[in-house]
């Protein structure tokens, strides 16, 4: 196993399988549940920022008819959650944590298509490069349009800026992301990104291609799990730094799951370095490891998330995720 995405993949796949393990290994916990059942399930591909919908080179969407954009999704579509009550996951940080909530995501491709010439005599083309740097200077001017309750981010990459130095780019590809607190507010993001888009191909005289990708939607974590999951860390590690990180500006494909089911997407500690870059280091491989699949257990068999939460005669299951990821 590797982590190149940089976010501790290995340690969600050692630490959710763990919590699985021991929770089936313990016979008086199968019975304390009962009539319950848990599941383990891992994520059926690897995903991260949508780029599999952006880079399906494996094909893993080819085929399907249901809209699905990343393996979450396909888990949603297929059903997999239909009978599951709540999720409960646990990601890897700096310290130990729960947000009550984090922003949606929407995926952007976006292709100025212009005309190339010699960039001696550029009144002969139509300048790709300028239309996209056009449009990225009018989202700047709009960002004081986003209300700061909907913790609204835009922003990307120009992936394909032209292909020499003496040519006048006739393609431009950019990559962006939409973000925000709920599906209105990015839906209303989404919209004044493709007038900027539009209008800067507009005041070049060239076309522009826009597509919309659903990235992951809103997440909510429950506050009961959020409750018991705090009180079971200071049981299990008094000592424990704990932080409460209120609204996230980052997104999660665990966002789509608390849409369906309640579940919550916590922090666990044993890591150093930004998350997302190569400067990611685990710094204690027992509180990345052996800690976050002590405490998913913990969580699963706790009282009230039995019979408060779920009842007696219903159906438990419980999911760990491997490269469920904040992005």
């Amino acid at each position: 196993l590797s982590d190149k995405e940089g976010c501790g993949y290995i340690a969600w796949f050692g630490k959710n399988r763990s919590a699985a393990l021991e929770y089936f290994a313990d016979a008086w916990n199968l019975e304390y549940i009962n009539p319950g059942k848990v599941f383990y399930i891992s994520e059926c591909v690897y995903t991260s920022e949508g780029y599999p919908v952006l880079y399906d080179g494996a094909g893993f969407f080819e085929g399907r008819t249901d809209g699905a954009t990343d393996d979450v999704e396909i888990l949603i579509f297929d059903g997999v959650f239909d009978d599951v009550d709540l999720a409960v996951m646990i990601h890897g940080a700096e310290k130990y944590g729960i947000a009550i909530s984090a922003n949606g995501l929407m995926l952007k491709n976006v292709k100025f298509i212009g005309k190339a010439c010699h960039a001696g005599r550029p009144w002969m083309g139509s300048n790709a490069l300028s239309a996209a740097r056009c449009a990225l200077s009018a989202i700047d001017s709009q960002r004081e349009l986003f209300k700061e309750a909907d913790t609204v981010r835009i922003h990307g990459i120009i992936k394909n800026g032209g292909s020499v130095v003496n040519t006048v780019p006739h393609a431009v590809e950019l990559e962006y992301m939409v973000r925000a607190q709920t599906p209105e507010a990015m839906t209303e993001a989404a919209k004044i990104f493709d007038r900027c888009m539009q209008g800067a191909a507009t005041a070049f005289g060239l076309d522009v291609e826009i597509s919309t990708y659903h990235g992951c939607m809103p997440l909510l974590n429950d506050p009961k799990l959020a409750a018991i999951h705090r009180q079971n860390m200071f049981n299990q590690i008094p000592d424990a730094e704990y932080e409460n990180l209120g609204i996230r500006t980052s997104s999660t494909d665990f966002g789509d799951i608390t849409m369906i089911i309640p579940g919550i997407h916590p922090y666990s500690s044993g890591w150093d370095g930004a998350f997302h870059t190569f400067e990611l280091r685990c710094k204690d491989e027992y509180k990345a490891y052996v800690e976050p699949a002590k405490l998913l257990a913990a969580d699963i068999t706790h009282n009230t998330v039995l019979n408060t939460l779920l009842g007696t005669s219903r159906l438990f299951a419980l999911y760990g995720f491997l490269g469920m990821t904040e992005r």
